[in-house]
């Protein structure tokens, strides 16, 4: 948000005069044929063993990978701090936000990321509170956007979707009701499974 094989492990079957089986069908012989087949089945036990581990530690790469990728979505630039939103049960829903306190910054906000934690958000901060419009230009993750006003309530929560081809011009604005001296941005759908609703507390522990 911006503000305005081929692997098979083939045994083939001993004939009577040929592979690995003498023609006399001494005991000798069948005691060469066990042992090669004892080899060949802990071949076979040995190639399944090391198949698994390789398709176990390339699901654990791809797993790391996905949460890596998630957490370099966050930019280690913003200092981070808590918003704590007091629900009506008396519980509370934190989150770890970014703080967006210059105006570089908060023309910056969530721009360009492509995933947001579940427990991550931003805080942009005002000097004096203001009137404020806000839209998603480059801004490729679904939103709830919550204006709160001076005195720690929510005065007004909007959902916003990513809008990516989509001139300036034409992008949707989402407003505040009245002057506020701060927004939170989360994932979108967060308030109304949280119960964060106008007139919510909401406080910025350190």
């Amino acid at each position: 948000m911006a503000v305005a094989e081929d692997a098979t492990g083939k045994n083939h079957a001993p004939t009577q005069t040929g592979e690995g089986l003498d023609s006399d069908n001494s005991p000798e012989n069948s005691s060469g044929i066990i042992g090669k087949r004892a080899k060949s089945k802990r071949a076979r036990v040995f190639i399944a063993i090391s198949i698994a581990l390789c398709l176990a530690s390339l699901i654990y790469a791809g797993t790391f990978l996905i949460d890596e990728g998630e957490i370099l979505s966050h930019d280690p630039f913003f200092d981070t701090s808590t918003a704590s939103f007091q629900l009506a049960n008396g519980s509370y829903a934190n989150f770890t936000v970014e703080r967006a306190d210059s105006a570089d910054e908060r023309s910056l906000g969530l721009m360009h990321r492509n995933a947001l934690l579940i427990d991550r958000g931003m805080q942009f901060i005002y000097p004096e509170p203001t009137e404020l419009t806000f839209w998603m230009k480059n801004t490729l993750i679904p939103l709830d956007i919550i204006f709160i006003a001076q005195n720690g309530t929510v005065m007004n929560i909007e959902e916003a979707a990513p809008e990516p081809d989509v001139a300036d011009n034409d992008l949707a604005k989402y407003f505040s009701l009245g002057p506020v001296k701060w927004v939170v941005e989360i994932n979108q759908g967060l308030s109304a499974q949280y119960g964060i609703v106008p007139g919510t507390s909401v406080s910025f522990p350190e």
